[in-house]
């Protein structure tokens, strides 16, 4: 957007409005797709697997990409909303953000023990 959405504002994207839509919003609209697919795979696998280990595994797997699916929408959603901040200290808005950065860690940390725990089971066989 070239115009802001006030005099004292300036537009978050300097791009035309079908640039914007090709190089931000549809790239987003398409990982966030994939994101939720993957989901209800892993769901769907974690659902009708008979192995014990298997469902630990896909539980962590499927927390994971939640948690950082999820939380990387929101982050994404709060960053195109200025009007929330513009009253906020910036201290305020670093600490909601790197609280949002740690949640979304956490998601890659459930990532890293299930492929971790798939390993030893992978190395086992």
């Amino acid at each position: 957007r070239f115009a802001g959405i006030g005099p004292n504002y300036s537009g978050g994207y300097f791009l035309s409005d079908f640039a914007i839509i090709i190089t931000v919003i549809i790239p987003y609209l398409l990982v966030w797709t994939l994101g939720f697919l993957a989901i209800g795979l892993i769901s769907f696998y974690h659902k009708f697997t008979d192995g014990l280990i298997y469902k630990v595994v896909f539980q962590y797997f499927k927390r994971g990409i939640i948690t950082t699916t999820g939380l990387s929408i929101g982050l994404q959603f709060l960053s195109t909303i200025p009007s929330t901040f513009i009253g906020l200290k910036l201290s305020v808005l670093l600490a909601i953000v790197y609280i949002l950065i740690a949640f979304i860690a956490l998601g890659y940390v459930f990532l890293w023990i299930g492929a971790k725990k798939l390993i030893k089971i992978e190395t086992a066989v």
